[in-house]
């Protein structure tokens, strides 16, 4: 009787340390040298105390990872415009408003994203123009058959005219 309270205890003090469904918990301790190691390997690059001192190297770390966050966003914006200045220039080449196209492939449900117009429009300039023969089609339809019922005026009619035919 005099020896259980201390067994109990330390049963106690085991059991506290005891995960029901993986055992014996980890130290958390150990792992603190691969999370240093990690930091450290992804700064190797950096001059100076930036890459061997750790409370320097993860400032350094934890701002490279801002610069390209904001880097990612400037990069798909400007991926933006650049794609919507090529589609305007080569839909212009061939007398295209190009305003309503992604709204015109949609209703004649064809899936193009921004990218795939940009190259077709870049590289495959007969299979962009026969996609602008199909939204200005689809432009001139009425409106309850799926159309856009867009009206032209005689001069600005979407005459496709091939820009790699000689005359």
């Amino acid at each position: 009787m005099f020896f259980t309270r201390p067994l109990l205890g330390r049963f106690m003090r085991f059991k506290d340390h005891t995960d029901p469904f993986f055992g014996k918990r980890l130290d958390f301790g150990k792992d603190t040298y691969w999370r240093r190691r990690k930091v450290l390997m992804l700064t190797s690059h950096y001059y100076g105390r930036r890459r061997n001192c750790f409370s320097i190297a993860i400032r350094g770390l934890l701002k490279a990872m801002q610069y390209v966050t904001k880097s990612g966003r400037l990069r798909t914006k400007n991926f933006k415009e650049l794609s919507d200045s090529r589609i305007e220039g080569s839909s212009a080449e061939l007398n295209y408003n190009a305003w309503n196209m992604r709204e015109t492939l949609s209703r004649l449900n064809i899936g193009l994203n921004r990218k795939v117009i940009v190259n077709l429009a870049v590289y495959e300039p007969r299979s962009f123009r026969s996609i602008v023969d199909l939204c200005s089609h689809k432009e001139s339809q009425p409106k309850s058959i799926g159309g856009m019922d867009i009206t032209r005026s005689a001069g600005s009619h979407a005459n496709v005219v091939d820009p790699n035919s000689r005359l």
